[in-house]
């Protein structure tokens, strides 16, 4: 028995010392606490003052006196700490078999798994594909994810290499080693393995003379977790058979010469339409429009209707899109409010958007397009949306050159994703109504000649709040501009006419001074009244057009 559960049959227990109480005696008639109770290393003790047995307490506790005996106190096992057994060590050599650098596996490691890490602190060390001469002198070499399944590889007969520290950490200068070879990547059946795969895809398909994919079988994990139960002898021969079902990548650079005879013999495919006759999956398209008039509501608002598969003002939706939106202007929390407001306004519920509308937020984040371009892969988004598109810009928009690199990442994303890539831009100063469409945006003029589809925000003539929404498409019909009002809390279409406001019709801060100037010396010039009030005498002209045309 234990000191505690003993204590618990007593009544009026007090501590008197260290391992020593004193209670009443449940074999007397106690008024006066008597019993005094004590430990040594192995039995408890009970001595009553007033003359009770042992036995006579033990008994009036329906107890023995062997359970006066200590339980021995459980004490949790050690447990046995395996030593890391240094299982095997990886040398990657220069183009002369010298070693750079040694990647090592210990098992188990700090986490119970495996560790792997360099053995050198590889500051300044300069980084090489493993088994780099081997690979200088193979025609075939198969990229694998980890030095382990790299020698499973060599063991079988095959040239077989990876990049130092694990998936997604390729570098531009592994490219030059394996330029003009047969190339044969063999991914990790997980999304690390495939974005991996990707990456090394991405980098050697414009040196390698081919690239192919080899698929493991489900449910294996890899190459290795594949060969494990097939025979030795038979393992070589299964790693050819994956190799006639490899899939061959395409080179999307290379000139493709089309007999436009297929083309009058097949119909074209159907348009994927995004928005239905205004744009669809691998355009660009352009939101353009000056501040404050509400462009990244347009657009959020634009991507739920999107992502619910519910007509977006005039347009309609074909059916629901997975949306990416990348935001870089405003907080996240901002965005949080927007979108929730938003949604509250149009009815739509959490339900409605799960799995279907994603957003990050790159404000103060190094976000780089390759990381934006895996999520968009995985999420299987049909929209990619960027806003703004000066926050992603480095140098001055005003030079082409400048513009161009992030365009033309906007092209490589499109059609490496199948996307539609949405960007929102700025007007330049000035009053956007006054000038064409085409001339819409800051900057460049190269913008207008580089989107499929354009969407520009204007101020309506005769209401502030307000706006004219018209479309400049490549691909699709001309369509007729739309009035919106904000309402309620989103965009609603408006019985107002689609006419902007132009210079024309705004209010010149000199016109109350220009009138009563010219009110009380009807016998000034236009240019004496300019001069009086500081401005120009077509401004002066265009406030007090006078009947006789007096100049």
């Amino acid at each position: 028995m234990t000191s505690e559960k003993f204590l618990s049959l007593l009544q009026l227990v007090k501590s008197t010392g260290r391992n020593q109480w004193q209670a009443k005696c449940p074999a007397h008639d106690d008024q006066n606490p008597s019993l005094s109770v004590s430990l040594n290393c192995a039995k408890i003790l009970i001595h009553c003052h007033a003359g009770c047995t042992v036995d006579e307490i033990c008994d009036s506790l329906k107890i023995t006196p062997a359970d006066l005996f200590l339980e021995p106190r459980k004490v949790p096992a050690t447990p046995v700490i395996k030593p890391p057994v240094l299982r095997e060590e990886y040398p990657y050599q220069d183009e002369q078999g010298k070693t750079l650098f040694t990647v090592v596996r210990v098992e188990p490691g700090k986490n119970g798994n495996k560790d792997i890490f360099s053995k050198e602190k590889l500051q300044g060390i300069r980084r090489v594909p493993y088994q780099l001469p081997e690979i200088i002198k193979a025609e075939q070499v198969w990229i694998v994810e980890g030095e382990r399944k790299a020698d499973w590889l060599t063991k079988l007969g095959f040239i077989a290499t990876c990049n130092p520290h694990g998936a997604e950490k390729w570098r531009d200068e592994y490219d030059q080693f394996f330029k003009g070879k047969d190339i044969v990547i063999c991914p990790d059946n997980d999304e690390p393995g495939q974005r991996h795969c990707k990456q090394v895809v991405t980098h050697l398909k414009a040196v390698a003379a081919r690239v192919q994919i080899v698929k493991v079988p489900a449910p294996h994990n890899d190459i290795v977790d594949y060969l494990k139960p097939i025979p030795e002898d038979k393992r070589q021969s299964a790693v050819f058979d994956l190799l006639m079902l490899a899939e061959e990548v395409k080179d999307t650079n290379a000139l493709q010469v089309i007999d436009v005879a297929d083309y009058i013999n097949t119909e074209p495919a159907a348009p994927d339409c995004v928005l239905t006759d205004t744009f669809e999956r691998g355009d660009k398209v352009a939101i353009i429009g000056q501040s404050k008039r509400r462009k990244t509501f347009f657009l959020m608002q634009g991507c739920l209707c999107l992502a619910t598969g519910r007509k977006f003002m005039s347009w309609e939706t074909p059916h629901k899109q997975r949306v990416l939106l990348v935001q870089y202007e405003i907080k996240a929390s901002h965005a949080h409010r927007r979108i929730h407001r938003l949604a509250r306004a149009l009815g739509i519920k959490a339900s409605d958007l799960r799995g279907q509308f994603f957003v990050i937020s790159a404000r103060g984040q190094k976000l780089t397009l390759d990381a934006v371009e895996r999520e968009a892969i995985a999420r299987k988004v049909a929209v990619i949306a960027f806003d703004p598109l000066f926050k992603m810009t480095e140098g001055d928009e005003n030079k082409a050159q400048d513009l161009k690199p992030i365009l033309s990442a906007f092209d490589r994303m499109a059609e490496s994703t199948g996307a539609a890539v949405l960007y929102v831009h700025h007007d330049a100063k000035g009053t956007p109504g006054d000038r064409d469409i085409r001339d819409r945006g800051a900057g460049s003029n190269v913008i207008g000649r580089d989107y499929d589809a354009c969407f520009t925000i204007t101020e309506q003539k005769d209401d502030e709040d307000a706006v004219v929404v018209h479309t400049l498409l490549r691909n699709f019909p001309p369509q007729d501009p739309i009035a919106l009002e904000w309402q309620d809390g989103a965009f609603r279409l408006s019985d107002l006419k689609p006419e902007v406001k132009t210079s024309g019709d705004r209010p010149s801060k000199y016109r109350d001074e220009i009138l009563e100037i010219a009110t009380a010396h009807p016998s000034m010039t236009y240019q004496e009244i300019a001069d009086k009030v500081g401005c120009s005498k077509t401004l002066v002209f265009k406030n007090y057009p006078r009947k006789d045309g007096k100049a």
